[in-house]
């Protein structure tokens, strides 16, 4: 609750500037720096990996003025 609301500030705050994706803890996440490695690579079809290509794709395709 308290991350959503986080994020409804965010977004009431900076608008079109927040990001849409939102990466979600998950358990490989957790394991991936136990692991001395990165998410994309300890588990490169996983639900985080894919959250933070989104995440890429956003930032490549934006065209936001900072």
């Amino acid at each position: 609750i308290h991350a959503r609301e986080a994020v409804e500030l965010l977004q009431q705050r900076y608008g079109d500037r927040v990001f849409k994706t939102v990466i979600r803890k998950t358990i490989r996440f957790a394991e991936a720096p136990a692991q001395g490695s990165s998410v994309l690579s300890y588990d490169s079809n996983g639900k985080a990996a894919e959250m933070y290509r989104e995440l890429a794709q956003e930032v490549m395709h934006s065209h936001v003025n900072v």
